[in-house]
């Protein structure tokens, strides 16, 4: 597959105008709109994602999809972080993991983050907007303790564009696995997944403070916990928090 590329110098958010784009019926599948300056890009539940202009990749991917129920639409996000996580690697990043649901992190600070909003059709999806926002040549996060780049970690610059056209090519790949199932998928997400199988401190509503292990997740995307006394069990997203490893 070849994206179809609109490049616009600022905006507030990528995924914002290309919702707009699909409102107006001008949009193609396999989409990609990307900025130089994303002035209030969002993360998960309305969290702000910032960036300084001409240093990151902040870029929305509008997809089409058939066959993806949706009870199984975590597979998308699944695929999503798995393109960037392989084509971090290809680029020697080291300690690379998926932090679920898709923020994607080396070693214990953030690099990345995933935003995905999706159109249904019936029981399936039949569209996604994927945002995606990379932290690539930034060197300073005073009020982001928990982020870093792929400069910091590098110790030089990366070419973006590269960056950007490694991860459609790995996404290429992961959209035609869509048809070998949920399980081939997950296998590998899970693979990836930030602490699994590590005894880590979580917070929840329903289990206070408490020590658990990340065993993976179930078939609807859900992170499944053993924690202590209350044995597996599984939560949505802002359900849990990973307080710190031990």
């Amino acid at each position: 597959m070849k994206a179809t590329e609109i490049y616009i110098d600022q905006t507030p958010s990528t995924n914002t105008l290309v919702k707009s784009y699909q409102q107006e019926g001008n949009l193609i599948d396999f989409t990609l709109v990307y900025t130089d300056h994303q002035t209030q890009g969002r993360g998960q539940m309305g969290s702000n994602w910032t960036s300084e202009k001409a240093k990151n990749i902040a870029c929305s991917l509008y997809k089409e999809f058939e066959g993806v129920s949706i009870d199984q639409q975590f597979i998308i996000s699944m695929i999503v972080s798995l393109s960037i996580t392989e084509a971090l690697e290809e680029l020697k990043v080291p300690n690379i993991a998926i932090k679920w649901p898709n923020d994607i992190y080396s070693g214990s600070k953030k690099i990345a983050g995933v935003l995905i909003e999706t159109t249904m059709s019936g029981k399936e999806i039949s569209s996604a907007i994927i945002g995606i926002g990379i932290n690539v040549n930034q060197t300073n996060f005073d009020e982001l303790p928990q982020a870093n780049s792929l400069i910091n970690i590098l110790g030089k610059p990366t070419d973006r564009s590269f960056l950007l056209h490694l991860i459609l090519e790995k996404f290429s790949k992961w959209y035609h696995q869509l048809d070998r199932g949920y399980d081939f998928v997950k296998i590998a997400y899970e693979s990836k997944l930030y602490r699994k199988d590590k005894v880590s401190l979580f917070k929840g509503e329903s289990i206070g403070i408490a020590n658990g292990i990340i065993k993976g997740i179930n078939q609807k995307g859900q992170l499944l916990i053993d924690v202590d006394d209350k044995g597996l069990l599984n939560f949505n997203l802002k359900e849990v928090q990973l307080l710190s490893s031990n």
